[in-house]
This record gives C-alpha cells, sequence and structure tokens, in this order.
C-alpha cells in the first residue's frame, strides 16, 4: 500500500502541477483544455484514495474476503457517487467539475471502508 501511496502521490502531483501539458496529448481545443484541466487538478485528490482502496480490495480478496470488498464497492458507488452527482448535477445544478468531486469523496469514503475492514480482521478467520 505504501509503494502504490508513493505512486499514485507523485500522479496526483503531476495532475496538479501540469494539467495543460497533459491535456496537450489529447486536444488543442481551448475550451476542452480548460474544462479538463479543472477536473483533473481535482481527480488529483482521488489518486492517493484509489491507491488505498485498490490495493487494500485486492489484498482482502486475496485473503478470501471477497463479500466484503463487493458490499463495499457496493455501497461506495451506488450510495455515495450516484447519489451525489445526481444532487450535484439535477439539484444544485453544479458542472462537470463538480461530478469529479463527487468521485473524490465516494473515493475517499470507499478507502475509509477498505482500511476499517482490513484492520477489523475479519479476513483472518475466513476458510479457503
Amino acid at each position: 500500500m505504501k509503494l502504490a501511496l508513493l505512486l499514485m502521490g507523485a500522479v496526483g502531483i503531476l495532475f496538479l502541477a501540469a494539467p495543460g501539458w497533459l491535456i496537450g496529448f489529447f486536444t488543442s481545443i481551448p475550451e476542452v483544455r480548460d474544462l479538463a484541466a479543472v477536473c483533473i487538478r481535482v481527480g488529483a485528490f482521488e489518486q492517493p484514495t484509489i491507491a488505498i482502496s485498490m490495493t487494500l480490495s485486492g489484498a482482502l480478496k486475496g485473503a478470501g474476503d471477497t463479500k466484503g470488498t463487493f458490499l463495499i464497492s457496493l455501497i461506495s458507488t451506488w450510495l455515495i457517487r450516484l447519489p451525489l452527482i445526481f444532487i450535484m448535477v439535477f439539484i444544485l445544478k453544479k458542472g462537470l467539475a463538480f461530478v469529479w468531486l463527487a468521485t473524490v469523496i465516494q473515493f475517499f469514503l470507499e478507502a475509509l471502508l477498505m482500511v476499517l475492514r482490513f484492520r477489523q480482521g475479519r479476513w483472518k478467520d475466513i476458510r479457503l
């Protein structure tokens, strides 16, 4: 997990420091570049939480705790991310950057739940 955090943290720093340079590989349309730069900067903050979530999810699945990781992913996607996106878009009438903010919140909560699940240690009792 530490190595994943180090790598994804570096990617996050790159996303914060040079989004325009990265976007330049894909488009030269100014309006698209500006919007994409904002989204990539917001996405920089989800990189460490993605590292934690994916690493611990893989560790828990490898230990046999597939139900726990499935439930965490299900809850974080269907009960956190989608309702937040709905609220951002349809109720608050916010733009694309706020959709990305909803994913930042979702990945943070998913990573938190994965850490709590891992620390509980129930996966140690699972018989394969």
